[in-house]
């Protein structure tokens, strides 16, 4: 029998380039589905990146159900995918609403309606809940969505928006998200996602959630009761048997003294009950302290997210960070001496850093081994809705061109660099890939695993000194330059080393 649905909750596929890390399931469609189906619509999620589906296959899928409404969830870097699957369902005759919700439309609407209002139908900006609840019960009945709030669409040529509601105030008045996807990406993450607050009560520049969470009346933090959130973990425990969580919280700290007597409450509370799990969690330098977080450890914290950004204080300023390199350093040093593990936020690039920047980062990444290859390539993105972007816009570096914006370096031999430093270094990828690949399937030991990373590092960072060296010699430096072809072909004959090695050790042990 043909699946019926009201509406269908998409997460559009990415394209490769950006799978540096593993997906977990899309906790933001999971509460929007969770609440529609409290008020009675029946939703159906498409997770195109953990089910692993094509365009093609997410196109046929709501083609065949034809629901009322189809939703997508759209990160910047998916938004070209989630037009190109929005016009070929035009194009076959779907007829039903479709709406883009997410920070990058919220901060886009006007410019993806002047441009694709033929085939997206509505933005629904902000916090989605309510009013994609809403949109399902106005097309269910009389098809007047255009007066509902947090709606933007285009009427006559006219672009049209509605007012916002204020935040959800109570988040434990919401339903627990609906984790239909939930084995399949349990699958690859062996972990279970869980949000414990929304928002981030600082204002850093680079950042969309700020701004995301500031333009709507309310508390930009807001969190979940511990009572609430250990009742989540005891039911997950019970509904799937595991006891690895990670908190997805742009903050797990909230502000001030409140926010962290909340975060030890939270640790007490998981030693009294006694529940035994592990857990990551995502937060400021400024948050870690030794005391709080020995007695996050004793309840179960294994790893931290934690947002260093930048190893120069020149940089972090640019970023509004309110942190400096040494506050860096000392939550480094405090993590490390508690033996939790580091994952590191690290942006290295942006488009006013100098070689001598780019040197005092290349320092403070061999000082800390918490870096991984992609440090070494990362830019800071450019995001509608950020601070920064202003900025770059009013400097004249801005590059913006269909569905692409970036920006140019106003050193120009940064430009030179980070040009060629693509290259070399895309000597190692294959390495990364499989190292990535056979550490997740366990197929390394603990020994190979840590002599692999360190020798990928070490001879990424290697590569990296040589080429920053030769750039300061002759900022012109070329591809076809005797220099750079010596330095390219090292990264080539060390990154088929390492993958030669690592092929050879997994064969080994299989």
């Amino acid at each position: 029998m043909k699946e019926k649905f009201d509406a269908i909750l998409v997460r559009p596929p990415e394209p490769i380039i950006e799978t540096w890390y593993d997906y977990a399931e899309s906790l933001g469609l999971g509460y929007i589905a969770s609440y529609a189906r409290e008020q009675g619509h029946s939703i159906k999620i498409i997770d195109a990146i953990v089910e692993k589906k094509t365009i093609e296959e997410v196109v046929t899928e709501v083609l065949n159900i034809n629901p009322l409404i189809v939703g997508f969830s759209v990160f910047q870097v998916a938004f070209e995918n989630t037009i190109i699957i929005a016009k070929k369902l035009r194009e076959k005759g779907f007829v039903g609403h479709i709406t883009l919700g997410g920070h990058f439309p919220t901060f886009s609407a006007k410019e993806i309606l002047g441009n694709y209002g033929g085939d997206i139908d509505s933005i629904v900006t902000y916090e989605g809940e309510i009013p994609f609840s809403q949109l399902i019960e106005s097309l269910k009945k009389d098809n007047c969505w255009e007066t509902i709030n947090n709606l933007i669409f285009k009427r006559d040529n006219k672009i049209i928006q509605n007012p916002i509601n204020p935040l959800i105030t109570n988040l434990d008045e919401l339903p627990l998200p609906a984790r239909d996807k939930f084995f399949e990406a349990f699958k690859v993450n062996k972990t279970i996602s869980i949000s414990a607050s929304r928002g981030c009560w600082n204002n850093c520049s680079f950042c969309t959630v700020t701004a995301f969470y500031d333009v709507p009346r309310g508390s930009r933090w807001r969190g979940r009761s511990v009572e609430n959130i250990i009742n989540e973990i005891e039911f997950l425990q019970i509904k799937y048997a595991y006891n690895s969580f990670t908190f997805i919280d742009d903050n797990f700290f909230g502000p001030g003294t409140k926010g962290v007597e909340r975060v030890i409450d939270f640790a007490k509370r998981l030693i009294e009950k006694n529940l035994n799990i592990d857990y990551s969690i995502e937060c400021r330098v400024d948050d870690v302290d030794y005391e709080i977080f020995s007695l996050l450890k004793n309840s179960g914290l294994k790893a931290v997210f934690l947002g260093i950004e930048n190893g120069d204080n020149n940089i972090l300023n640019r970023f509004n960070k309110r942190a400096t390199v040494t506050d860096n350093e000392r939550a480094i040093k405090i993590l490390e001496s508690l033996e939790l593990s580091i994952n590191a936020g690290f942006i290295l690039y942006d488009p006013f850093i100098n070689l001598s920047e780019l040197e005092k980062n290349i320092e403070f990444i061999k000082k800390y081994k918490i870096f991984d290859l992609p440090a070494l390539l990362r830019k800071l993105e450019l995001r509608n809705g950020m601070e920064y972007r202003k900025i770059i816009e009013n400097s004249g570096l801005l590059i913006v061109e269909k569905n692409v914006t970036d920006y140019y370096f106003k050193d120009k031999s940064v430009n030179n660099f980070y040009k060629l430093i693509q290259l070399c270094l895309s000597n190692f990828i294959p390495s990364y890939f499989l190292f990535r690949e056979l550490k997740n399937k366990k197929e390394l030991s603990l020994e190979a695993s840590s002599f692999f990373s360190d020798e990928l590092n070490q001879s990424a960072i290697k590569i990296f000194e040589d080429l920053l060296q030769e750039i300061r010699l002759n900022q012109d430096l070329m591809e076809e330059s005797k220099e750079y072809i010596e330095i390219n072909n090292l990264a080539k004959q060390k990154g088929q080393y390492l993958y030669k090695t690592l092929k050879f050790t997994s064969l080994i042990k299989n």
